[in-house]
């Protein structure tokens, strides 16, 4: 019979697994889907407006004082996210370099890197940060699981946030 510790780990594996999916994914990078960029998805003028207000609501969330690398790194993700929907890839890079630069282990910029990369056709980019984001997924799946089962020995308070 599994000792309890055994159990714990495998179900809090499983657990976090399930939680940390949504931050990066295990599909090969062949199977990766092509973002959309403004022109296939046929904006319209209501769209474009909303898409420049997100723009500046990013920003000002991003200029905001006090605000933490973790918080940071996801408005600038986002803004890359809308400069990509925008067509704007020289933005849209600057700021998803700027994520990963501060936050590594972050699997979301990393794809929507190569969503960017794709869209300007670089697809050797593009697959390599689909591996790279695998891959920060795996090292803060570690994190959270080591925190789980030790959170005194964690220098984050949660490392799943």
């Amino acid at each position: 019979m599994p000792s309890t510790r055994a159990i714990v780990e495998t179900l809090l594996t499983l657990f976090v697994v399930c939680m940390v999916s949504a931050c990066s994914s295990s599909d090969a990078p062949a199977e990766a889907s092509p973002p959309q960029p403004a022109a296939q998805l046929d904006l319209d003028e209501t769209a474009r407006d909303h898409l420049q207000t997100e723009l500046q609501d990013y920003t000002r969330a991003i200029e905001q004082p006090g605000v933490s690398a973790r918080d940071l790194t996801v408005y600038l993700s986002q803004r890359a996210k809308t400069y990509l929907m925008l067509r704007e890839y020289d933005q849209a890079l600057r700021d998803v370099d700027r994520a990963i630069t501060l936050t590594p282990d972050d699997g979301v910029a990393y794809r929507i890197r190569a969503d960017v990369y794709r869209a300007l056709g670089e697809v050797e980019k593009a697959d390599k940060d689909l591996l790279d984001a695998e891959e920060a997924g795996e090292r803060r799946r570690q994190k959270v699981l080591d925190w789980l089962l030790d959170p005194s020995s964690a220098s984050e308070s949660n490392p799943a946030n």
